[in-house]
């Protein structure tokens, strides 16, 4: 953990949303790898720009082999020389911007999975937050029936109950305890896949309700979600594979090379100096430049149509979400003003009703029961709706 979770821990906080999301980027495996990756095809780009290194010779040269002595003959010369290749003309450039293109890409791979790994830390904290308020809610059931089961034994003891109520008081209030033990293992397996993402965790949580910014309006995500950082990076991608079309169709140019060199010979014959000019011939280019150019062709293609697909996906994704959003808030305010308070009515009615002999104990029991699933359903709509939109924050690229 890090100090600041750590010091939290120790304050009696426990770690926040906040603290976990921090601790989750920093050891995340590929979040390093991106930025490594970014970073090697960054240097890449430049020594792509940079002419092949020169090429020094030295030797001799004509040497008499049936006495390789130096001064027996005019024509033995000790030679130096030095020779520099130029590739074909756009070459270097159109190399460069590819692996600039490819380096793009993965920073926004990179920015990508910061987005993706907060989104995953944010949906498995809201999960703990579920399952902790909804075992409280069970708890509290729990201290209800055992009420329920202490009152029906006494008046079953004084003569004014009757068993069967005694037997579905205890039936009850083992089936909550069953649902307790059913929340706790969920509870247990999101705090599994929590520290997957943050690592083995030495304190509690904090269990508030996270604050997250607000949902954008629709119409404002869908104008971002060109600029989102997995539809940059399969622009870039299919940037690069434009790059290296221009890379194969500059060997239909002829590279060059030059060489000079400078030959010493004995003191009776003049030195020599020679100086070349070496040049490539494309002329089979049937079955290899327009191969290979048509290779680069099919593989920007092939990008580019990934690229399309990634934007239909993320488009799906919106509109589905949105939707999600919305019904999901329609359903809760519905829950908050009306379900919930009824069912905290009819307890009430039902309890009374029990108490004044009205109504048969089954009738307090299932009320009861409805009460709890009512504000179950009413907890998990409110932490699907924040889920929706974590979901949502992710499509909008991290701007809101």
């Amino acid at each position: 953990m890090g100090i600041a979770s750590l010091q939290a821990a120790e304050a009696g906080f426990g770690l926040t949303l906040v603290e976990a999301e921090n601790l989750a980027l920093k050891i995340d495996p590929l979040i390093a790898r991106s930025e490594a990756m970014q970073k090697s095809l960054s240097s890449r780009a430049v020594s792509a720009d940079t002419l092949p290194d020169p090429k020094i010779r030295f030797g001799v040269m004509n040497v008499p082999i049936d006495s390789f002595m130096l001064d027996e003959e005019p024509m033995t010369q000790s030679v130096i020389g030095i020779s520099q290749a130029f590739p074909p003309f756009g070459m270097t450039g159109a190399s460069s911007a590819r692996w600039s293109a490819l380096s793009e890409g993965q920073k926004a791979a990179f920015q990508d999975r910061i987005l993706e790994v907060k989104r995953q830390v944010r949906r498995i904290w809201l999960e703990l937050y579920y399952q902790h308020k909804a075992r409280e809610l069970v708890e509290q059931s729990e201290a209800v029936f055992e009420q329920f089961t202490k009152i029906t034994q006494y008046q079953y003891r004084a003569g004014r109950g009757n068993q069967q109520h005694v037997v579905r008081a205890q039936l009850e209030l083992s089936l909550l305890i069953d649902r307790e033990t059913a929340i706790e293992t969920e509870k247990e397996r999101a705090m599994a896949t929590l520290e997957r993402w943050i690592g083995p965790l030495n304190g509690d949580l904090s269990m508030e309700f996270p604050s997250l910014p607000p949902v954008p309006k629709q119409e404002m995500v869908e104008a971002l979600l060109d600029k989102h950082p997995a539809l940059v990076q399969k622009e870039f991608e299919v940037r690069a594979a434009r790059h290296g079309i221009e890379v194969e169709e500059s060997r239909y140019k002829p590279g060059w090379m030059v060489d000079v060199s400078y030959g010493k010979r004995d003191a009776v014959e003049s030195d020599v100096f020679t100086a070349m000019l070496k040049m490539d011939l494309p002329f089979f280019t049937g079955s290899r430049q327009d191969k290979q150019v048509e290779s680069k062709r099919a593989l920007m293609v092939a990008q580019q149509q990934a690229s399309n697909e990634k934007r239909r996906a993320l488009s799906e994704r919106l509109r589905n979400n949105f939707a999600n959003y919305q019904r999901i808030t329609e359903r809760l305010e519905y829950f908050k003003t009306m379900l919930v308070p009824q069912a905290e009515q009819n307890t009430k009615a039902a309890l009374n009703a029990y108490q004044s002999g009205v109504s048969d104990f089954g009738e307090l029991v299932r009320a009861r029961l409805t009460e709890l699933d009512s504000r179950l359903k009413e907890l998990r709509l409110k932490v699907n709706r924040e889920k929706s939109k974590v979901d949502l924050l992710y499509l909008a690229g991290g701007t809101a």
